[in-house]
């Protein structure tokens, strides 16, 4: 079995939530998912992993605040144990791009969109984590008062 952290951000500005469109190039299949990736051994920590991450996918720098919220799942496919670690990113700067992910492999073939998304947005579209839907409004609306732990989950 495989183990994989991944440091992402939530990038939250006028009650909108940032994330990035992917699309499995061999299925079509579509999702959501907030800025962030695999910690690699250039990082000096998982919080600038985070940092490089999401300017590879965005183009934005940010400055990540605290950790909100912890998930892990065991994906069947890659026989890989999860570990993902969300940051709470009020403050950032630079013009949303995707041009950054040219050259990067496999961000380069899923990574297509990137939009800042409502409330009302997010319902209805495919989004990991699931609790994208509805407790990180509510969590936002509280202001976020504890590191949440996500339900392990299978896929």
């Amino acid at each position: 079995m495989k183990h994989r952290v991944r440091c992402a951000v939530i990038l939250v500005h006028d009650q909108n939530i940032l994330l990035v469109k992917h699309v499995d190039p061999c299925t079509g299949e579509e999702w959501w998912v907030s800025p962030g990736g695999g910690l690699e051994d250039q990082d000096a920590s998982i919080i600038s992993c985070a940092v490089r991450e999401t300017h590879e996918e965005t183009g934005l720098e940010i400055s990540p605040g605290k950790l909100v919220y912890l998930r892990e799942f065991f994906e069947e496919s890659t026989q890989t144990r999860h570990l993902e670690l969300y940051f709470l990113a009020e403050v950032f700067s630079g013009e949303l791009t995707i041009s950054n992910v040219a050259g990067k492999g496999p961000d380069e073939e899923y990574i297509k969109e990137i939009a800042w998304l409502s409330r009302k947005d997010v319902r209805g579209l495919t989004v990991y984590p699931e609790e994208l839907q509805e407790v990180f409004w509510e969590d936002l609306h509280l202001g976020f008062p504890g590191v949440r732990y996500l339900e392990t989950q299978s896929g």
